[in-house]
């Protein structure tokens, strides 16, 4: 647990360190994780509720370390207002499980038929093979696809799930294909922007 704590302070200061807003006290619940985009005043909870442990937050660190600029304006996007407002840090939460799920490591009740399984295992497998970190990047490909579908449709937070769904069947649709041998194979077919500014930690 206190190496989790130590990774959603670190999430914390690399997400505020434009404005300078210093983290809740470390392993104590705080009503300022809203901000992030956590349900409650403990992450804890919301990440043990997730069946990912602390991989999302694994993964937004990847992603502010790969990404920096892109991370915080996604970050800001996602901060629009009430009506505009999606959860950042619970996206994540639904973006990894979602992940782990097509992998066939999470098995949920109505999920997707075993081929996706497949294809998915193999072009993952084909990716850690190359970087160790690749299944992080995959996830951040994920929530940018997210954060795409969201700008363009002009989504609501009552339209999250729907949002959530189209992710899912983009980075499914991509991951069939012959092309994906890599992160970077990946981003182009889904359109999406990517040039690693450094390696991720």
């Amino acid at each position: 647990r206190k190496i989790h704590e130590q990774d959603l302070q670190k999430l914390w200061t690399v997400t505020f360190k434009e404005v300078g807003l210093q983290p809740p006290p470390e392993g104590t619940p705080d009503p300022r994780w809203k901000e992030l985009g956590f349900q409650g005043d403990d992450p804890s909870t919301d990440l043990s509720r997730s069946q990912c442990g602390i991989l999302p937050v694994r993964a937004l660190l990847h992603f502010s370390h790969i990404l920096p600029s892109t991370y915080l304006e996604v970050f800001k996007r996602s901060q629009q207002g009430e009506e505009r407002y999606y959860p950042f840090a619970c996206s994540a939460m639904h973006i990894a499980h979602m992940v782990l799920e097509m992998l066939g490591l999470i098995r949920t009740v109505g999920s997707k038929a075993q081929g996706e399984c497949t294809f998915t295992r193999r072009r993952v497998g084909m990716m850690l093979a190359e970087d160790q970190e690749a299944i992080l990047d995959v996830m951040c490909l994920a929530f940018m696809v997210l954060d795409q579908q969201w700008q363009r449709t002009g989504a609501t937070y009552m339209q999250f799930q729907e949002i959530i769904k189209t992710t899912r069947k983009k980075l499914s649709s991509a991951m069939a294909k012959g092309s994906a041998s890599s992160p970077a194979d990946l981003a182009q077919l889904l359109q999406i922007p990517w040039k690693k500014t450094r390696k991720g930690q």
